[in-house]
């Protein structure tokens, strides 16, 4: 991995994290609502699961010292 690589990797899982921390607020928000959209709390908490793996991805590979993912044979 190039040393530019670590500090733009870093800021991207910065950027993930704060719009996950985001969607929390937003979920707890119609969590709060008197009659909750089912569906739209759906779509909020898949899209905050996708953020947390892809923060995930992030770490791990900042804690290999790789610039790609590990397992990716192709």
């Amino acid at each position: 991995m190039t040393n530019t690589a670590t500090p733009k990797l870093r800021d991207r899982m910065r950027s993930l994290a704060n719009r996950r921390a985001t969607l929390k607020k937003r979920i707890a928000d119609e969590l709060a609502r008197p009659a909750p959209d089912a569906t739209r709390l759906r779509t909020l908490k898949r899209m905050r699961v996708r953020l947390k793996d892809q923060v995930a991805l992030i770490a791990r590979e900042l804690r290999l010292g790789q610039g790609h993912p590990s397992g990716d044979a192709a």
